[in-house]
């Protein structure tokens, strides 16, 4: 398989946003046309498209009618991730033709739902996020740590049927502070799936460090958004 260097658009409030660590305070990235920035990684080589609806994760209402916008009229896969609570609206968005859903929170606390969306799709359109601050698990938009390991989670998503995981080191994520290898290789040792690597990412070197640990791609936000990076460029890189 390919390493995939896939571009972020985070939607709030019907707008492509960038936060540090995920702090609506902390906004670093505004633009009022989400869908001319998802057909800019297009154009620019992107292969897949990190969605994320932080109004959702944050349950505060959603941007589904733009989430179905970018399907129509992106011809590239969407992973789509942020208050995806049920089996419903996993169908919901897989039904619309996202080509894969990323159970953060959900997956942590109701795993069967992994289950049900694998057995009924395949396991290629589930991914299980694992997002660790201070190396504990973190749900509900990371505003809150749970007691269960990262080892746990890792093997009840292979149990049930997940195809991927998404790692983030909320940590450094936003922070252009360069990545956290020695989680990211933690989490590599801990599971057989596919690892893909969200947070920190500032330059090309960090995207080489990511590949060379074992991951199978990468997700890039603010260091594309800032300009630290060129899309293009950690395309033509990681070939």
């Amino acid at each position: 398989m390919k390493f995939l260097v896939i571009p972020a658009l985070d939607l709030k409030d019907g707008k492509c946003v960038q936060l540090v660590g995920g702090d609506p305070s902390k906004m670093i990235f505004s633009s009022n046309n989400p869908l001319e920035i998802a057909k800019k990684w297009e154009r620019e080589g992107a292969r897949m498209l990190h969605v994320v609806d932080l109004d959702r994760a944050l349950g505060r209402g959603g941007n589904q009618e733009i989430v179905f916008r970018i399907l129509k009229e992106v011809g590239i896969p969407v992973q789509l991730g942020g208050g995806i609570r049920s089996f419903e609206d996993a169908r919901e968005f897989l039904e619309a033709g996202v080509y894969r859903v990323i159970l953060g929170t959900s997956a942590v606390l109701q795993p069967e739902i992994i289950e049900r969306i694998s057995s009924t799709y395949s396991s290629e359109r589930v991914m299980v996020a694992v997002e660790l601050r201070n190396r504990k698990i973190t749900i509900k938009g990371w505003r809150e740590s749970v007691e269960v390991s990262p080892e746990e989670v890792l093997r009840e998503a292979e149990r049930r049927g997940a195809g991927s995981i998404l790692f983030t080191s909320v940590d450094v994520e936003g922070r252009l502070s360069g990545v956290d290898t020695e989680a990211l290789e933690m989490i590599l040792k801990l599971t057989e799936l596919p690892v893909f690597y969200s947070g920190g990412v500032s330059s090309i070197e960090d995207i080489i460090r990511v590949k060379e640990a074992g991951a199978s791609g990468v997700v890039i936000g603010s260091a594309l958004y800032k300009g630290k990076i060129s899309l293009k460029e950690a395309i033509e890189v990681v070939k």
